[in-house]
């Protein structure tokens, strides 16, 4: 069912002309920002010194620390944290058959706050970490239930 919604649904992706080039300049782009993430920060580490940090790790020069220790970690996490984004805007695109979805649609986001706030007054939980997944509960849930009804009423009406 999955990859049926997503073709029959992305047709407005088709209009590009040339997406093998774009998708390539992407990469490329995203490549270098995450080159020059790793190269600038509040001390400037030339190239060179990035590439031996990467490939021949010395635990005695401070940049080489710099670079293992907090940058190449921070720019993983990015580039993951980015890419789980983009699959989820897509696929929130690709269920709302909708360019310009967003979580709002689902609500996700007031799902996500209603849950925090029955969870502060009702539980009186205040840790951040189990706030953060008291709110994924709520926004899974309240976007379970608003497909789960979209559905039931779309089965309805065909």
């Amino acid at each position: 069912m999955t990859a049926s919604v997503l073709t029959a649904n992305c047709h407005y992706l088709k209009k590009s002309t040339r997406p093998g080039r774009r998708l390539i300049l992407g990469l490329l782009l995203t490549g270098a920002a995450f080159c020059a993430s790793l190269a600038l920060g509040q001390t400037n580490i030339p190239p060179v010194t990035v590439w031996d940090a990467l490939f021949h790790f010395d635990a005695t020069k401070t940049q080489h620390l710099i670079i293992q220790g907090s940058r190449l970690p921070r720019a993983v996490i990015a580039m993951l944290v980015g890419s789980a984004l983009a699959v989820a805007g897509a696929l929130m695109q690709a269920l709302t058959r909708n360019p310009l979805a967003s979580p709002a649609i689902f609500g996700v986001n007031s799902g996500a706050v209603f849950a925090i706030v029955l969870a502060t007054t009702l539980m009186a939980i205040s840790a951040m970490d189990q706030l953060l997944w008291v709110g994924l509960i709520g926004a899974a849930l309240a976007g379970g239930l608003v497909y789960a009804l979209a559905r039931i009423s779309h089965e309805k009406v065909a």
